[in-house]
């Protein structure tokens, strides 16, 4: 019974730390990131500013998480690219589709 407990928890953690993130995305991107406040993504989350402060510092520790999910992203798509890729120039060409992709699909 603990052990569903606990992943019931672990899952509620989870889904609270997208919902920030996600919330915090859709904000730097529309408001900017200097024009974003805590309150904003608070409310944007539908979270208590307690408990947005429980998972992250601040402003600055959620955009730091939000770039390094989208350089993780990026970097799974580089790697995807250059599979099986030898030539120089091809490898060239296959980073830069993989770029694009990434900025056609990420960017809001």
């Amino acid at each position: 019974m603990n052990n569903v407990l606990a992943k019931r928890k672990s899952a509620e953690r989870q889904e609270r730390i997208d919902r920030i993130l996600a919330a915090a995305g859709e904000l730097f991107l529309e408001k900017g990131y200097t024009n974003t406040t805590m309150r904003d993504i608070c409310q944007a989350a539908e979270l208590s500013t307690g408990a947005v402060y429980f998972y992250f510092k601040g402003k600055d520790a959620i955009y730091t998480s939000i770039c390094e999910e989208s350089f993780h992203v990026l970097i799974d798509l580089f790697k995807a690219s250059l599979e099986d890729v030898v030539d120089p120039l091809e490898r060239l060409s296959a980073l830069n589709r993989a770029y694009v992709e990434f900025y056609t699909e990420h960017n809001a």
